[in-house]
C-alpha cells in the first residue's frame, strides 16, 4: 500500500468520522486528543520531576533562612547581653580598684602621719634629754667653776697674804 491510501485510510477512519483534510495539515478528532493527553502527561511529569524538587528546595531555602535569622537575632541578643554584663562588671572592677587605690592612700598618709608623729615624739624626748643632760653639765660646770673660782680666789689670797 502506498503512502497515500494510508493516509487517506487513516483520514477515512478518524474517531466519529469527523476529519479535515488539507493537504499535509490534516485534522482528526484524535490528534487534538492525543496532543491535550500528551500535554497533560508532559505537565504532570515536569511537575512532578522538575517543579516540586525546585519548589520544595525553595522552600528548604526559606525555612533555613528564616531559622538562620532567628538564630541572628537571638545571638544579637545574647551578645547586648553578655556586653552588658561585661561593662557592668568592668565597671564593679574599676570601683573595686578606686576604693582599693584610695583605701592605700589614705593607709598611706595615716602611716606617715603616724611616723612623722613617732619621729616628732622621738625627736622631742631626745630634745629633752639633751637639754636635761645641757643643764646638768652646766650645773656641773658651774660647780666646778665655782670650785675652781674658789680655789684660785684662796689660793690668789694665799699668795698675797704670804
Amino acid at each position: 500500500m502506498p503512502y497515500e491510501e494510508i493516509k487517506k485510510l487513516i483520514i477515512e477512519n478518524a474517531w466519529f468520522d469527523f476529519s479535515v483534510d488539507y493537504g499535509l495539515l490534516h485534522l482528526q478528532l484524535a490528534t487534538p486528543v492525543l496532543v491535550f493527553c500528551l500535554l497533560l502527561f508532559v505537565i504532570f511529569m515536569m511537575n512532578k520531576l522538575l517543579f516540586q524538587p525546585v519548589f520544595q528546595t525553595l522552600n528548604n531555602r526559606q525555612k533555613i533562612v528564616e531559622t538562620s535569622k532567628t538564630r541572628a537575632a537571638a545571638i544579637s541578643v545574647e551578645i547586648s547581653k553578655l556586653r552588658k554584663e561585661y561593662e557592668e562588671q568592668l565597671n564593679a572592677a574599676r570601683i573595686e580598684v578606686n576604693n582599693t587605690y584610695n583605701a592605700a592612700r589614705l593607709e598611706a598618709i595615716k602611716q606617715k602621719d603616724s611616723l612623722i608623729k613617732e619621729v616628732r615624739e622621738t625627736g622631742e624626748k631626745e630634745l629633752e634629754k639633751g637639754k636635761i643632760s645641757l643643764a646638768e653639765e652646766l650645773q656641773t660646770a658651774k660647780s666646778q667653776l665655782q670650785n675652781l673660782t674658789q680655789s684660785l680666789a684662796e689660793s690668789a689670797a694665799n699668795r698675797l697674804l704670804n
